[in-house]
């Protein structure tokens, strides 16, 4: 039966690990029990669970969970919490991996934080979890920032007086370390083979076989992701299924993601959407959103391209977020057949070289969401192309760095920026230019 190890026996673990693979250090899936966790103000229990909860665990017969078959009552407090621990050091890139399904009363007064105690004090390590996520979705959390503390896992509820609800189930928990997973470029993602380096933050997003209110099938193979494959969303969604980190390399600034989609929102004003977004891998950047925003339906597998010329160089992680309101309900957004393309323009020969550093009218223009900018660079230089409003301000920095010599184009994609006059302006080796274009949405 999965345990928790002692500390000795975690250490163990780790010195004789392999690095090929992300390792799984501390397996929990409560088959035999409690394990040496414990509740602090009840509520929690470990078992099987069933209605009107998840008819089953996600994985084996156990799992965790607030009131198995019942609702959590008024006025919980309640911490289910793990053995004490040492989370590995930040070499080893140690992050926490469950499964988790849940449903809150719809108030901001009802909610789950999953915590550390660290020296004796809690401390949130993920978003406060609200409404609800009525299928079992994957998370994963970075640990690094934590490392070498000796800590306790807690997964805290908290209601109200008034209301109550179904609750949180957790499963299949585990500590991993070693490399992380990558998309490598030219790879395709089919979700057909293990996709535990994808999450959801939070809830909501699943992998396998979707069927109706969905689509039908995939688009290649059995599986793809979805946004409760056999269901339709919930209301108040706000849930990003998130990569694993891809590095785009330098110098690669026409790098784009291409995906397959089919997606049906409840028509309502934009207020039900999805979107693509990208985020530097570091805990302290934002998301960008780098996409349109796909509303009302779309009931035919179709191929999107979302260029990522601006993060070369950098390591990302790509997201595909769907936001819902309160007033309705359709099947969701799902994705299939993912590939980042290397976009590099190759070194013009002697013969086809050109002879002078020029940058092209964009196209086209007026344009709406994006447009295509091609330049000519005689030598090898260090290039710098931005975009700036009528003010002056910078809105995007699109090329930074050392370019070869010959031709090259991008597409900018305007995202979240207004309609409006704009300005790009080149600069590189002593050469500068800037040009007009227009903005209509």
């Amino acid at each position: 039966m999965k345990r928790f190890r002692i500390y000795v026996v975690l250490m163990v673990l780790l010195l004789i690990q392999t690095i090929a693979n992300a390792q799984i250090v501390w397996p929990e899936d409560w088959e035999s029990g409690w394990d040496n966790w414990y509740a602090s103000n009840g509520v929690w229990e470990i078992g099987q669970p069933g209605s009107p909860g998840p008819e089953n665990a996600y994985s084996n017969l156990n799992c965790a969970g607030t009131i198995l078959t019942g609702l959590y009552p008024a006025n919980t407090d309640s911490r289910l919490t793990s053995p004490e621990f040492v989370i590995p050091e930040a070499a080893e890139n140690p992050r926490l991996r469950l499964y988790q399904w849940y449903r809150f009363y719809r108030n901001d007064d009802d909610y789950g934080l999953i915590q550390l105690m660290i020296n004796g004090e809690w401390i949130e390590i993920f978003d406060t979890l609200v409404n609800q996520s009525p299928a079992w979705t994957h998370l994963e959390i970075d640990l690094r920032q934590y490392a070498g503390n000796s800590v306790r896992l807690g997964f805290y509820l908290v209601s109200d007086s008034v209301n109550q609800d179904v609750g949180w189930y957790i499963d299949s928990l585990s500590l991993a370390t070693g490399p992380w997973g990558m998309l490598e470029l030219g790879t395709e993602e089919d979700f057909e083979e293990s996709v535990d380096d994808w999450y959801a933050s939070p809830g909501v997003w699943e992998i396998g076989q979707p069927g109706s209110p969905g689509p039908s099938s995939a688009y290649s193979g059995l599986n793809c992701a979805g946004t409760i494959l056999t269901s339709n969303y919930p209301n108040y969604c706000n849930s990003r299924l998130i990569s694993p980190p891809i590095n785009i390399p330098i110098d690669d600034y026409e790098c784009q993601l291409k995906f397959w989609h089919w997606y049906k929102f409840f028509n309502n004003d934009n207020n039900d959407y999805g979107c693509v977004q990208i985020k530097i891998d570091d805990p302290d950047s934002a998301w960008v959103t780098a996409s349109t925003r796909f509303n009302n339906r779309n009931l035919e597998w179709t191929q999107y391209t979302v260029w990522l010329g601006d993060y070369a160089g950098q390591q990302v992680r790509i997201g595909f977020l769907i936001v819902s309101d309160y007033s309705g309900l359709e099947a969701g957004w799902y994705i299939d057949l993912l590939v980042i393309e290397s976009g590099q323009v190759g070194i013009a020969d002697d013969n086809t070289k050109p002879y002078s550093y020029s940058i092209s009218q964009n196209y086209p223009n007026p344009f709406n969401a994006s447009t295509m900018i091609k330049y000519e660079l005689p030598y090898e230089s260090f290039v710098s192309l931005a975009i700036y409003d009528i003010l002056g301000r910078k809105m995007n920095t699109l090329v930074n760095g050392n370019q070869s010599a010959g031709f090259h184009q991008l597409l900018w994609y305007a995202g979240d920026i207004s309609s409006g006059v704009y300005f790009y302006k080149i600069q590189a080796n002593g050469y500068t230019e800037m040009k007009k274009m227009i903005l209509l949405k």
